[in-house]
């Protein structure tokens, strides 16, 4: 899969779209990890992607739980 690319699928009856791409920062919003900033750094099955918070760490997470982190000027 590109980067570029926007898969639509099906996670327990929920409709899912990939809307976050490689290198992108993002935050996870809710859950025990909630506020844990990280880069994508790709997408795993269906709704899963792998973030790197941290040199040589990297957590495994529901796309539905991460919100975009906005660069600060934009």
């Amino acid at each position: 899969m590109s980067d570029s690319d926007t898969r639509i699928g099906q996670l327990e009856g929920d409709t899912v779209c990939l809307r976050f791409v490689r290198g992108q920062r993002v935050r996870v919003a809710t859950g025990s990890l909630r506020g844990l900033e990280g880069v994508v750094v790709e997408h795993r099955t269906v709704g899963r992607v792998l973030i790197r918070i941290r040199p040589g760490v990297c957590i495994e997470v529901g796309q539905m739980t991460l919100e975009p982190v906005r660069e600060k000027g934009r």
